[in-house]
Parts: structure tokens; sequence; C-alpha cells
């Protein structure tokens, strides 16, 4: 269970107001989801991309590690077939030290959850969409663009399409990756096809 001191630390997701599951971020990877008098612990520290322990200066000895919690903002939820159907976006600092490689970049993963009544986890899915280190970065995607240091990805027309590239300097080429969610098919999950591009 997540402790008080916890509790008190917990960050609320940009959401709707009439959402009726609740997400709730932490330190180090941790999600609660809360329905009513229904509520469930979520860890996915395996699962983001980005600092989930804080972030501290490493030219100041003085430093010590502060926040961790991811920046979320839920997209979609749906209930159907006796499911929630939940996406959202999780944005975390790059680097837990901001004095280093990618220090002052923002990290992105999105993921599916397919939760019972009593918020239990069917099923889940995450992809990384912007992971500095690995050189991958989102190329394009409705609602959002380059000037935005976290992204506000959005349904356009029910259906989420995000386009991210990891490239690959020494090669001259990179992996261009669509990624796809529908708001009519939430059981579907996030699908995703991707193909090699020569880098300009």
């Amino acid at each position: 269970m997540l402790s008080g001191a916890a509790l008190a630390a917990g960050v609320p997701a940009q959401q709707g107001k009439a959402d009726r599951v609740r997400v709730t971020a932490y330190a180090g990877g941790l999600f609660r989801l809360t329905s009513g008098p229904a509520s469930s612990r979520l860890d996915l520290s395996d699962r983001l991309s980005g600092c989930t322990a804080g972030i501290y200066d490493g030219s100041d000895p003085q430093s010590r590690p502060s926040g961790g919690e991811a920046q979320t903002r839920v997209l979609d939820l749906v209930q159907t077939g006796g499911f929630w159907y939940l996406i959202f976006q999780a944005s975390l600092e790059s680097n837990c030290n901001v004095q280093g490689e990618c220090g002052a970049a923002t990290d992105t993963t999105l993921v599916w959850l397919k939760l019972t009544p009593a918020l239990r986890v069917a099923a889940r899915q995450t992809e990384v969409i912007e992971d500095c280190r690995a050189g991958r970065n989102i190329v394009s995607t409705p609602g959002s663009d380059e000037t935005d240091d976290v992204p506000r990805l959005e349904l356009r027309g029910e259906v989420l399409q995000v386009v991210s590239l990891k490239s690959d300097y020494v090669a001259g080429s990179g992996v261009q990756t669509t990624l796809r969610y529908l708001h009519a098919a939430p059981q579907r999950g996030l699908s995703t096809h991707s193909r090699k591009v020569a880098l300009n």
C-alpha cells in the first residue's frame, strides 16, 4: 500500500471533471486509480521512460532528489463490456541529474489499461513515444508542437495517432513508428507500425 507520506505527495492527473476513474501519480512510478469506493494501486516503475526517483543537481553536493511523480494526462476513458478502458500519457524528466545527458529533456510513455469494475488490471500496454537518451522523439501528433516541454496529446475524430522517430545519426537512418488508438474500439489497445527511414 501507499504510505501516508506518499499519499500526501500524489499529483492528480489532468483529466475531465466528469471522468469516473481518477488517476493520481506518485514517485517511484506508482499510481492510484479510484472510482467511488473502489481503489487500486498500479506499479509502472519498470514500464515508464524517465526519472521516477526524483531529480537533483549533480553540480551541487547538497542537492537531494525531489519529485519523481509523472506529469499525467488522461486521454480517453471508456466503459464497455463490463470493463473500463483507460489511456493516459505519463511524462518524466529524462535524467535524474539535471546536469547530466538530457537533463533538460522530458520522456513520455503512453499507458493503456483494461480494468475490472474493482479497478484491477486485466490487461495493460505501454509504449514509449519520447526518450531523449534513446534518440526517440515525437515528430507528428495532433494537439502538440515542438515548442511544448511536455506533449499535449489528444484524440482527433476519436482517433489518437502519434508518429515518433528513433534516430541513428551514425547510420544516417531511423525507425519511424506510427501509434494509433481508436475510441470506438478501446479493447484493441495501442497498435503500432514501424518502418525504416532515411534521415535528412
